[in-house]
């Protein structure tokens, strides 16, 4: 050790000033010592994972300071040592350091107290440090030898990051370690507290670290679950996109149950906060979008500017204007699962029952009489040929005509509201409403075909029609299939088939890489015989796949050098797409057919979700208010949530009913009982007679005991 330099000297003598950070800042020590060298000295023996080299810079340099910042990374020795992109240190060993520093180092743990504007606990004390690393020991060490738990840090307004901690519990749930939220709770720390941007805990833990289990304890702690933070993010939506655990367990502490009732069950529902407001206003949440890629740590210490935080640190949500409902986002992420929660799955029978079902009867019958007015001028339309012929138009047909015109019109007229209502993006993502595209663009051609041919135009549109009205009369079926969606019954059935047509769909995109370059080489062998088309080979061979096979076409129609080449392709083809591919299909629809037998309500709940969310969209703006006002009343009173028996179709009705069966058997009891207190006299004599009988039956079990005994032995007294 050389002498210190007058500047040391001075350094020395100087006690520290918390604003100035820029550089390393000393005490007091020993004119032995250089600062620079032991400081290095330490930083070094930490970072090459050497704790008992830093721990003997500690114990054989008493008196020196250790409270001072790197100017290389803004960090105090106590931080140094637990920043894992400083310190390669076991947490044992860190333990010790910090033992050593604080006992013989006099390093203090709230040491610089945060006087300055750029000087924050949360990037300059240890135990914030551990907390957002999950150092558990560490911070409980930290905690025992006298850091407080309710220290605070400051947290810019306007910082749209997750990256700054304002108390150790924000510091702790962003770790994603459960033992270090854990060492907290232990200590009396609060999990409640919200920083100056609105986050909680449970918003940091979202962040950064999304886990299930952190979440339970959190809420658990009393942590808001739908209460927005500065950015409007509110841990139930940021829960649906990165966590669903979450959201479920925040969904199913809504509810309570009650009593169960016959083949119901009585629940208790908080719809506030989640569905709609204390004034009847619905409630609508921010999608929440994290980055892709987040979840570094990188930078969190390093620098002492706040707001200094690297592009690749945490999840944060990127700005978004799109608000969704609770259940419009439970649909958007297919979050199947949660619709079977009881709330959610009040919610539905609620809003259908109150706005949905009137509006879905009204579709049901008006589409009903459009595919029968469609149907009669179907047949009261004459043949081409008899139009060619010019034969006229029966009175009918116009009258049949224009009704269909005005269905079509108010048809199209509803399908381009729901798309601007839930938005082009999510509307086309519905099958049902690519089908109900498609038959509203054959419906429109079918009836400008028959416009012209109105119009005197016969020779050139009377043929164009036929093929539209074949399209039209297929999509009238899968029509009728999106409202079979909505009961029970139908709707397992039709999302069945829903799930299935995905598999096929998927199956024939493996498939065709099989079958074009089949179709293509027996048209090269057979056009060499016969005049044919491509299109023509593509029919024979589907016609193969379902066994429909003519085998005499390899001798008449190949050429004769060719005929067992065909032969050799024939067989290879059936054994690849026949038996294997074929076979591969059938047992894909069988699991599927397994899987949605096992979750059929989840799917039936789906499928009806999205159909309840359209018809929704399309309610009358007073009908869907008094529907809210309803709900928030709803809120503290008890209502079903699970769907009793078939023959149980209204549910308040059913609560109704059992309630005054049940005050009936109270007053027939009651009476009862009055009856026999008024026959006082005829009830005593009856008691005396039973009291008197059931003493002789006794009187003659003891008789019968004694004689049963063996001699010699003595017989207990009665």
């Amino acid at each position: 050790m050389h002498t210190p330099s007058m500047a040391d000297a001075g350094l020395a003598t100087a006690q520290p000033d918390p604003s100035d950070v820029a550089g390393a800042v000393a005490v007091p020590m020993t004119a032995t010592h250089d600062p620079a060298s032991y400081r290095s000295a330490f930083a070094k023996a930490v970072l090459a994972n050497d704790p008992a080299g830093a721990l003997r810079l500690v114990n054989d340099n008493p008196g020196t300071e250790w409270n001072f910042l790197y100017p290389e990374t803004g960090l105090t020795p106590l931080c140094t040592v637990v920043d894992p992109s400083t310190s390669n240190v076991s947490q044992q060993a860190m333990c010790n350091l910090i033992n050593a520093l604080v006992s013989r180092g006099g390093a203090r743990l709230d040491w610089p107290a945060p006087t300055a504007a750029n000087v924050r606990p949360d990037r300059h004390h240890a135990a914030f440090i551990a907390a957002s690393y999950g150092q558990a020991s560490v911070l409980e060490l930290i905690i025992e030898l006298g850091y407080s738990v309710t220290s605070a840090s400051p947290v810019a307004r306007d910082d749209p990051s997750g990256n700054q901690f304002a108390t150790l519990a924000h510091a702790a749930a962003s770790s994603g370690s459960y033992p270090t939220l854990d060492v907290l709770v232990r200590h009396g720390a609060s999990l409640t507290t919200v920083d100056e941007c609105g986050r909680s805990p449970l918003h940091a833990m979202l962040y950064w670290a999304p886990d299930a289990e952190i979440g339970s304890l959190l809420l658990e702690s009393g942590a808001p679950a739908f209460q927005e933070d500065g950015a409007g993010n509110a841990p139930f939506a940021m829960a649906l996109s990165v966590c669903p655990e979450l959201a479920k367990e925040m969904l199913m502490s809504r509810s309570e149950q009650k009593k169960q009732l016959g083949s119901g069950a009585i629940w208790r529902h908080r719809f506030l906060k989640l569905f709609v407001h204390s004034n009847g206003t619905q409630v609508l949440f921010r999608d929440f979008h994290p980055k892709d890629g987040g979840g570094a740590r990188e930078g969190i210490t390093t620098g002492v500017v706040p707001g200094d935080v690297s592009e690749k640190a945490g999840k944060v949500a990127a700005p978004s204007e799109e608000r969704l409902s609770a259940l419009s986002l439970v649909v958007k992420y297919k979050r199947k699962d949660l619709l079977e929660t009881p709330i959610v799955k009040a919610v539905l029978h609620e809003g259908w029952q109150r706005v949905c079902q009137r509006i879905w009867r009204m579709l049901v019958v008006e589409y009903t009489l459009f595919v029968l007015c469609f149907a009669g001028l179907l047949y009261a339309w004459p043949i081409v040929a008899d139009l060619q012929a010019g034969a006229t138009l029966p009175w009918n047909a116009y009258v049949l005509y224009a009704i269909v015109v005005v269905l079509a019109v108010r048809s199209n007229y509803r399908a381009g509201r729901a798309m601007w209502i839930v938005g082009g993006r999510a509307w086309a993502t519905s099958i049902w409403n690519v089908a109900d595209l498609f038959l509203q663009s054959a419906l429109t051609f079918v009836l400008i075909t028959q416009l012209m041919v109105f119009c005197g135009r016969r020779q050139t549109w009377t043929a164009n029609w036929v093929n539209g009205t074949a399209v039209v009369q297929i999509l009238f079926g899968v029509k009728f299939l999106r409202f079979a969606c909505v009961p029970q019954a139908t709707g397992m059935m039709v999302s069945m088939v829903i799930v299935m047509m995905n598999d096929i769909a998927r199956f024939f995109a493996f498939f065709l890489p099989f079958y074009l370059p089949f179709t293509s080489a027996f048209y090269a062998l057979f056009r060499e015989g016969v005049a044919l088309q491509y299109k023509s080979v593509v029919m024979v061979m589907f016609r193969w796949v379902f066994g429909d096979v003519d085998y005499s076409i390899f001798a008449s129609d190949l050429p004769p050098d060719n005929v067992s080449m065909g032969q050799t392709m024939y067989i290879l083809y059936e054994i690849v797409v026949v038996v294997v591919l074929v076979n591969i299909l059938i047992a894909l629809l069988s699991n599927t057919f397994y899987a949605v037998v096992e979750s059929g309500e989840a799917e039936w709940l789906y499928v009806f979700a999205k159909e309840y969310l359209e018809i929704f969209g399309m309610a009358p703006i007073a009908a869907v208010s008094m529907f809210y006002r309803d709900l928030a009343a709803l809120d503290k009173k008890p209502m079903y949530a699970d769907k009793p028996a078939d023959d149980d179709a209204n549910w308040v009705l059913l609560v109704r009913n059992r309630m005054e069966l049940m005050l009936k058997q109270q007053a027939e009891l009651l009476g009862t009982v009055a009856n026999m207190n008024a026959g006082t006299g005829t009830l005593s004599s009856t008691s005396a007679a039973i009291t008197a009988n059931r003493i002789a039956k006794q009187q003659q079990q003891q008789h019968h005991h004694h004689q049963q005994q063996p001699p010699g032995d003595a017989a207990a007294p009665s």
